[in-house]
């Protein structure tokens, strides 16, 4: 339980960063449809923070399915378990 608690707020911390967003708006739904400042540039900065906080590589399917906060937290998931 722990470790899915710190790998939640990992993933809220660089979104939070990146999106210039506070880790309290930071919701299951949040993406590129409703979060103006989830752009392209930033799409592949997060893809990069995570690879490099992780140590992992995502696959290019993955990366097009990286695209909400639930969908993020569900493939960290099963890359780093």
């Amino acid at each position: 339980m722990k470790k899915k608690k710190l790998l939640n707020e990992n993933i809220k911390d660089i979104l939070s960063k990146i999106l210039r967003l506070r880790t309290q708006e930071i919701k299951d739904n949040t993406g590129v449809v409703n979060t103006p400042n989830w752009d392209s540039i930033n799409q592949i900065e997060i893809i990069v923070a995570l690879e490099k906080k992780y140590k992992i590589k995502f696959s290019q399917s993955e990366i097009s399915k990286l695209d909400n906060y639930s969908n993020i937290l569900k493939i960290l998931k099963k890359k780093v378990s």
